[in-house]
């Protein structure tokens, strides 16, 4: 883990590194056709995979976004459509803007329920 107040530089090198390592690990992976691997420790999680792989994602935010909006949201709902439809054809990444959106529509949804 690279500190974050190390100049640019370092991070460039420790970028190098881990690619190498990455690298590395794929190939002793493929020469060993998978009875030797090593695991990987990410320290996050590729929700850009996710959103164009994973049905049941798909379908989770198609209908929290899209389906079952709030009704009292105050995003533009075509806005949000847009961002979505962008996101599952892969032609734009906006996933960190559809987590925000998800996160506020179920808190809306919770905090409408109760009253």
């Amino acid at each position: 883990m690279v500190r974050p107040d190390l100049p640019i530089f370092w991070w460039g090198i420790f970028s190098k590194y881990n690619t190498g390592k990455a690298i590395l690990r794929n190939k002793i992976r493929k020469y060993t056709k998978g009875k030797l691997c090593s695991k990987e420790r990410r320290s996050y999680v590729n929700f850009f995979q996710w959103f164009q792989t994973n049905e049941n994602w798909r379908s989770f935010f198609r209908k929290t976004l899209i389906e079952e909006p709030p009704k009292n949201a105050l995003l533009n709902n075509d806005y949000v459509r847009d961002l979505l439809e962008q996101q599952l054809n892969g032609a734009r990444a906006n996933v960190g803007k559809l987590l925000y959106v998800a996160t506020i529509y179920l808190f809306l949804r919770d905090i409408l329920a109760t009253d």
